[in-house]
Parts: C-alpha cells; sequence; structure tokens
C-alpha cells in the first residue's frame, strides 16, 4: 500500500519565500514518514488578491520527480489537478478500532470533472 501525503503550500497572505518553504519542508516531512506519494495544493501568485495557481505551472514536478528517483528518494509529487485516484477503501483509526470511511470521503471530496473527462477530489474550506 501505497502512502499518500497531502500538502497544502499556501496560506492567507503567504508569499514566494514562505510558500518555497513550506514547499521544501514538506518534502522532507513526507521523506521523514516514509511516504511515497505527496499531492500538492495550490500555489498562491498574488497573496493580496489570494489568486491560486496549480502547482505543475510553477514548479516543474516532472523534473523534480526525476531528480528525487535519481537521489533514490521513494517519493513522487503530483499537482492535485493532475493526479487521479482510485479510492478502494479509505479507514480511519489504529490498530484493531479501525472503521470504514470511505464512501463518507468520496461524498464530500471527491467530484467528476466534465471538463477534464476524470475524477478529482475537491477541498471544502470551513465558513468561519
Amino acid at each position: 500500500m501505497k502512502n499518500i501525503f497531502y500538502y497544502r503550500i499556501s496560506n492567507a497572505g503567504s508569499g514566494m519565500t514562505n510558500q518555497l518553504f513550506t514547499f521544501i519542508t514538506g518534502i522532507l516531512i513526507a521523506i521523514h514518514n516514509n511516504k511515497n506519494i505527496m499531492i500538492l495544493d495550490n500555489f498562491s501568485c498574488d497573496f493580496q488578491e489570494g489568486k491560486l495557481t496549480p502547482i505543475s505551472e510553477i514548479i516543474d514536478l516532472e523534473k523534480l520527480n526525476t531528480f528525487l528517483k535519481k537521489k533514490e528518494i521513494n517519493l513522487t509529487l503530483f499537482d492535485k489537478y493532475k493526479v487521479t485516484l482510485d479510492l478502494p477503501l479509505i479507514t480511519y483509526g489504529i490498530n484493531n478500532k479501525v472503521i470504514d470511511v470511505t464512501s463518507r470521503i468520496v461524498d464530500c471530496c471527491y467530484t467528476f470533472d466534465k471538463k477534464e473527462n476524470q475524477q478529482r477530489f475537491f477541498w471544502i474550506k470551513k465558513r468561519h
């Protein structure tokens, strides 16, 4: 089973330097925790307006993945807009106290993108 790590890079008011630092820190966390797949969220191009851009338009993930592979690091990076997942089972809990939350996650966070003709996750922002 592959360990998947979802990582949000930008927060409200994050500038370029903060986001690059967060991006690198996320990679180090994923490596330290033996994650095989890292799904990356958006990059903020304008912290004042909150304009978000897919990470793959900022960083060449293919070249970065090639670099990681050459360094024998078992981690592959994906833009959340360019990844398709098969979700046979999602569980929550530890050891023998685990519950199946597959339908809850699929119902609230997974959709079919007609424009791209593929399934994708979408993330619901909490209301304050």
